[in-house]
């Protein structure tokens, strides 16, 4: 009997003995797990996974349900957080990634910046507030928040509050960082770009004392 026929007769004899395959699965459970173990450790039988899976994912069905499942908030948020927590856990994969892949990084960041202003804004004003030790910190959530509490009004510098549209309105901090102000969602009011420039980077006169 060779091998391939020596596995046909077991599958037969576990289709017709089901209580005895049942009853020694439960009493060697342990050592039958131990087993499987290993042989999936084995370089070939992972190699033999791995081309499996391949295969498996480019199914137009699982492909179907693996992009229904994406579409989950939930799930988005997870893979997020999945995705931060390995970068973290691994710089050097990471730094070799960018270093083989520059023109795809290049790519994906300058698309990231496009359709995450907001975003990118808050990082670039956290980079400012290390840069003056400034205290406190605020998120892209707070500013939204923020903007639509306003209505598209501008609480307007040295002129009194004026409609401009939510979209017109930039973040500015009441007390710059230059002067000691914290980066917190406190220390921040929304402006109209020429309010902005005018104030740049003064005190108001109703705190300069």
């Amino acid at each position: 009997m060779n091998k391939e026929e020596k596995k046909e007769y077991n599958r037969k004899w576990r289709i017709e003995n089901p209580e005895y395959h049942k009853n020694y699965h439960q009493q060697h459970r342990a050592e039958i797990l131990k087993r499987q173990r290993e042989r999936q450790q084995k370089p070939e039988a992972m190699a033999k996974k791995k081309s499996y899976m391949r295969e498996y994912r480019q199914r137009p069905e699982v492909k179907a349900r693996a992009w229904k499942r994406r579409q989950k908030p939930e799930y988005k948020a997870k893979a997020i957080e999945r995705g931060k927590n390995w970068r973290q856990e691994n710089p050097d994969k990471v730094r070799k990634y960018y270093e083989k892949n520059p023109d795809k990084y290049k790519e994906s960041t300058k698309n990231w910046r496009e359709e995450n202003p907001e975003k990118r804004r808050v990082l670039n004003q956290k980079r400012k507030a290390i840069k003056h030790n400034a205290n406190g910190s605020h998120a892209a959530k707070e500013i939204e928040t923020l903007r639509n509490a306003s209505m598209g009004y501008c609480v307007g510098y040295i002129r009194k509050p004026h409609y401009v549209s939510k979209e017109n309105l930039t973040v500015d901090h009441i007390i710059p960082l230059s002067k000691g102000g914290s980066d917190d969602i406190s220390n921040i009011q929304l402006l109209c770009k020429s309010c902005n420039c005018r104030k740049h980077d003064k005190i108001p006169p109703s705190l300069a004392h």
